[in-house]
């Protein structure tokens, strides 16, 4: 089976992130969190529970490292799973509180507030922040309009 784009780039980044000329992956430690931060994937070691379903996935037999090509293939399912569109339907469904299958903004704020305070209290209101203007740069809401939506379906 031939290996997909992503693997390549993946492997290529720890590579990079976290050079070993044995091929492998420190995830001793806190070690893990910072090659998941270098990654981009900090979303999911946001805590000492993350941390560990991270830990407890790619290295089960509690070596403290992991082949790059075992962890690679790792964070391509976490992207997979990530971007899977059903699956973000119905994380999406879960914030429209009148389920009408549109999500406003209001009901955005409200779900991605309460989910800052829960992970991260220091800088609660910052991340909803950044989001938001992240929708309005990108154009899908336009911060003008009275009631913007996303539609879910």
């Amino acid at each position: 089976m031939a290996e997909s784009a992503n693997i390549v780039r993946l492997r290529e980044m720890l590579t990079f992130v976290s050079p070993n000329p044995a091929g492998t992956v420190s995830v001793a430690g806190d070690n893990l969190k910072k090659v998941m931060v270098a990654m981009g994937f900090e979303f999911m070691v946001v805590n000492d529970a993350g941390i560990q379903e991270v830990r407890d996935a790619v290295d089960s037999g509690g070596r403290g490292f992991v082949p790059i090509d075992e962890f690679a293939s790792y964070l391509d399912n976490a992207v997979i799973e990530c971007t899977d569109e059903q699956a973000l339907k119905e994380a999406f469904k879960q914030f429209d509180a009148d389920n009408d299958n549109k999500l406003t903004m209001e009901e955005f704020e409200f779900f991605m507030g309460a989910f800052a305070k829960e992970y991260n209290h220091m800088m609660d209101r910052k991340i909803v922040e950044e989001m938001l203007a992240i929708i309005y740069r990108e154009g899908i809401a336009n911060k003008q309009d009275a009631q913007p939506m996303f539609d879910i379906d």
